[in-house]
């Protein structure tokens, strides 16, 4: 193996095992632990760094997932993709009674095999109350766009260069609480959020974060100046946040179903939100985004969210007009979430009691990501 240059895969997840640390690629699933003397070294190809083929770490970083080199394509070949792909051939396969290799030689592609499953499976529940009905073919429709967007955006390489300062920080996180709704983001979608926002802001400008299980703050301590404030309630998060920020970070327990309080209104000039999918929930912080903006013509709101799988979705611009917001940019799929556990459970119970094939639903949930999409928000 000839010595090249190799960078931290975006894929990335790192977190703290007892006293060494655990690095993960999501997208494959594989993983290594590192000791604390190793980490120095993992780090440096943050930026990139020679592979030396006689180097242990660098093999076992190989091995795992961990390195991409900054001149190649991403590789198809996932072991995400094996199952799914399975599944779905043999569901079609099961449901037209016919063979694998004829389904295959049919619909060639699995992005093609995938477009006739979804046709096939929402068909099948025509039996239900339209009600029920109208759910899981909403249901449906979120979990076949994801296994989609997987195929189109995860098959190709991005170049990404991590702050690894930031990388090392998001480990030793709390893990997330569902009953706060938190599904945190990998550290790449969180980077690229923040450099995102770097364009707007100015040498007087101050931020606002509401909620923070995306560990924003983190980044804003290691590379803005400007003073920002983070509204927090959840105890051990915050504990993990304290010792880490910077002197110009606040962080602040503050609950919002009251609203936002009247001192902290038309302050910011950057707000960041990624709020709870519930209708409630969501208005509230939608709110409190518009009452915290400031009236600079920079100002916005950095939203995060994804319509289709949201309380009254297709209603989400105009609930932005009722508080005097305005989408001026919409980037699909700027975020990627690890698909949690307790989602796979949920459509594994759900689509089985629709009637659905488990083994389908089983395979679709193979992918590890959810996708949200990021809104810049301004005033109307």
């Amino acid at each position: 193996m000839p010595d090249s240059l190799y960078k931290l895969t975006s894929h990335i997840w790192l977190q703290r095992y007892l006293e060494k640390f655990q690095a993960a690629n999501i997208l494959t699933g594989r993983r290594l632990l590192l000791e604390q003397k190793e980490l120095a070294e993992f780090l440096r190809f943050g930026f990139g760094a020679e592979l030396q083929s006689v180097h242990p770490l660098h093999k076992r970083m190989l091995e795992a997932d961990l390195l991409v080199g900054t001149d190649a394509t991403a590789s198809s070949d996932t072991p995400r993709l094996e199952m799914l792909d399975k599944r779905v051939t043999r569901f079609l396969a099961e449901h037209l009674k016919t063979s694998r290799s004829k389904i295959e030689a049919r619909l060639p592609t699995l992005a093609q095999r995938l477009s006739e499953a979804h046709k096939t499976v929402v068909s099948q529940v025509n039996h239900l109350p339209q009600s029920q009905q109208e759910v899981v073919q909403k249901d449906l429709g979120v979990l076949f766009s994801h296994v989609q967007t997987f195929l189109k955006k995860e098959m190709t390489q991005e170049e990404f260069t991590f702050q690894t300062d930031f990388l090392i920080k998001t480990a030793g996180r709390p893990l997330p609480r569902e009953d706060y709704e938190q599904q945190p983001c990998l550290p790449e979608t969180s980077q690229r959020r923040m450099e995102m926002a770097r364009g707007f802001l100015r040498e007087d400008s101050r931020g606002l974060i509401l909620g923070d299980d995306d560990l924003l703050s983190l980044y804003w301590s290691l590379e803005f100046s400007q003073p920002c404030d983070v509204f927090e309630l959840d105890v051990e998060l915050m504990d993990f946040l304290t010792p880490q920020l910077s002197d110009n970070v606040t962080l602040r327990p503050r609950d919002l179903t009251q609203g936002l309080p009247p001192e902290f209104c038309g302050r910011y000039d950057l707000v960041f939100t990624d709020p709870m999918y519930e209708r409630k929930g969501m208005d509230l912080f939608l709110q409190c985004c518009a009452d915290a903006l400031s009236d600079h013509p920079q100002a916005r709101v950095l939203f995060t969210t994804r319509q289709d799988m949201i309380d009254d979705g297709e209603l989400l611009e105009d609930r932005f007009a009722q508080v005097g917001l305005q989408v001026e940019k919409r980037f699909k799929d700027f975020s990627r979430y690890r698909l949690p556990d307790f989602y796979r459970r949920k459509l594994l119970k759900g689509f089985h009691q629709a009637g659905l094939s488990p083994q389908l639903v089983d395979g679709l949930s193979q992918i590890p990501y959810l996708y949200a999409d990021m809104f810049w928000l301004k005033k109307s």
